[in-house]
C-alpha cells in the first residue's frame, strides 16, 4: 500500500513475487541465471541463501545508532499491536521477510531486492527515538529550555557517527558496513563490497588523464560501465586476445568473481592506481607492461 511501485496496481506486488520465485526455481534456468552471493567468506548461489539473509544484511549495513532505535521502536510496536498504526508497521516489515524466507525467492547483493523495507525501518527507528527521548525526559527537570537542550544532545549523539561515516565513505556509501562486522575492513573478505561499479567513474577519470592515446583497457567485470566515462580513443575489452602496447586492466573488487588475470595482477601488488576506502581497495588499475611475466 505504501510502496509507490505498486500504486499502478496492487496485484503487481504478487506478480513480482511470482516472477522472482520462478526465476529461482525454473527448470529452464541455466548456470548463467544463478548469481553468486558471498556470506561470511562462502560463495553461495542466490537460490541457496540462508533464511536469515535479509535481517543479517540489514543488521550489518544499517548504522548502529539507527539499528538500536529500530529495535526499541519494534519492541514498542509489538507491545502495542492493538493500535492500527503499530499493527500496520509490524505487518509492513515482518510479512515480506517471512514470504521471502518461505517461498525461497531469489535475493542477492545485500539489500538491493528489499529496499522497500527501508521506509518502515526508518519509521520504526523514529518511533524508537521518540520513545527514548520521552523516557529519558523523566530524569530531566521540568524546564522547557533544558528539555530542548537535552533533545538536541540526543539528536547529535544518534546522528554523529552516521554523518561521519557518510563523509568518510563519500561517494562510495554503497560499500558501507557498520561496526558490528568491523566496518568495510571486516566485510572485505566476507561480503560483497563494490557490486554497483560506482568506482569506475573515478577510475575512468584517472585513465583519461594518464593513459596514452589509443590505449586499450581490459575490464573483466561489467565492461559496459566505463564506456560512459572513458575517452573516445580508448578501446575497451572484456578479456585479452592479443598482447598490445599501452594495455591497461581495470576492475572493481568483487570477491564473488575473479579470473586468472585478476588473481595474477592482485598477487603482483603492482597496481598503478587504486581507489581505497579505509585501507580497503575497491578498484585497481594495472598496466601490463609493468607486470613481470
Amino acid at each position: 500500500i505504501l510502496n509507490p511501485a505498486y500504486w499502478i496496481h496492487p496485484s503487481f506486488f504478487f506478480k513480482t513475487l511470482f516472477m522472482m520465485n520462478s526465476f529461482t526455481n525454473s527448470p529452464f534456468a541455466s548456470a548463467n541465471d544463478y548469481y553468486p552471493v558471498l556470506i561470511f567468506g562462502n560463495i553461495l548461489t542466490q537460490a541457496n541463501v540462508p533464511f536469515y539473509y535479509i535481517p543479517l544484511m540489514f543488521g550489518i549495513v544499517t548504522p548502529i545508532s539507527i539499528l538500536i532505535l529500530f529495535l526499541i521502536g519494534f519492541h514498542k510496536t509489538v507491545k502495542e499491536l492493538k493500535k492500527p498504526l503499530h499493527l500496520l508497521l509490524f505487518i509492513w516489515i515482518l510479512v515480506p521477510i517471512i514470504i521471502y524466507a518461505i517461498i525461497n525467492i531469489s535475493i542477492y547483493n545485500i539489500i538491493r531486492h528489499v529496499l522497500f523495507l527501508v521506509p518502515p525501518l526508518c519509521i520504526l527507528a523514529g518511533v524508537g527515538g521518540a520513545y527514548l527521548i520521552k523516557s529519558l525526559n523523566k530524569f530531566i527537570p521540568k524546564k522547557k529550555r533544558l528539555e530542548k537542550i537535552f533533545q538536541t544532545m540526543i539528536f547529535i549523539i544518534i546522528f554523529s557517527l552516521p554523518l561521519i561515516d557518510t563523509i568518510t565513505y563519500h561517494p562510495y556509501q554503497t560499500t558501507y558496513f557498520n561496526r558490528l562486522i568491523g566496518g568495510i575492513k571486516g566485510a572485505e573478505e566476507n561480503f560483497e563490497l563494490e557490486y554497483w561499479g560506482n568506482s569506475y567513474k573515478e577510475g575512468s577519470k584517472w585513465l583519461n588523464e594518464n593513459a596514452e592515446e589509443n590505449a586499450t583497457i581490459i575490464v573483466p567485470i561489467a565492461e559496459w560501465l566505463p564506456r560512459y566515462y572513458l575517452r573516445k580513443d580508448i578501446s575497451i575489452k572484456k578479456e585479452i586476445n592479443t598482447y598490445e602496447k599501452n594495455l591497461y586492466v581495470m576492475f572493481m573488487i568483487d570477491n564473488t568473481y575473479k579470473n586468472n588475470l585478476m588473481n595474477t595482477l592482485e598477487s603482483s601488488k603492482k597496481s598503478i592506481h587504486s581507489i581505497i576506502i579505509k585501507r580497503v581497495p575497491i578498484l585497481q588499475i594495472y598496466k601490463l607492461s609493468k607486470i613481470e611475466k
